[in-house]
């Protein structure tokens, strides 16, 4: 059985931010490691108000190696409303998916041991009817990484250092695209 790593010390990575942040705003102020230099830091508002989030009981699975950057995407996912997990790697991502039905997988291209290309077609050969909307992160760029990423199953591409806002409105026109 796969631990679920713990993001923010007294409260597991799969409780809902929300219900701590219940009707406030809160800034966070997270550093982007991007390769081995922090680069950027992002400023983001999450609003927490008690209302349906545009990704209500949306499933997200974030595959994202660097800690600071899944807490980032999953504090955003939350705040739109989204059921979120968080997996370190590729290998644990598969593991979570085995008992978590995701609708939305963000996944980082280049992850320890399989890389994110890798873990999509994986997801593709396992869910061959409904394969999640698959959604590439990366700081890497370039045409090629763009195709390569659609050809392995990914819907979209946005690359890092991420604007939030953009993000949520790629998963949400990927999703209406997929219905």
């Amino acid at each position: 059985m796969v631990q679920t790593p713990n993001l923010n010390g007294s409260r597991g990575v799969n409780e809902p931010l929300t219900d701590y942040l219940s009707a406030v705003t809160v800034r966070i102020q997270v550093p982007l490691r991007i390769g081995t230099a922090i680069r950027n830091r992002v400023d983001m508002v999450i609003r927490t108000e008690e209302r349906p989030g545009r990704l209500s009981q949306v499933g997200v699975l974030v595959v994202e190696d660097d800690p600071a950057g899944a807490r980032l995407l999953v504090a955003l996912f939350e705040s739109e409303g989204a059921i979120v997990r968080w997996a370190p790697s590729a290998e644990d991502g598969l593991v979570i998916l085995s008992s978590f039905a995701a609708t939305v997988l963000i996944v980082d291209l280049v992850l320890p041991a399989m890389s994110g290309f890798a873990f999509v077609e994986q997801c593709k050969t396992l869910y061959k009817e409904r394969l999640p909307v698959a959604v590439a992160v990366s700081a890497l760029n370039g045409p090629q990484l763009e195709t390569r990423a659609v050809q392995s199953g990914c819907a979209a591409y946005v690359r890092k250092p991420i604007d939030l806002e953009h993000l949520v409105r790629v998963v949400i026109a990927q999703l209406k695209g997929a219905k």
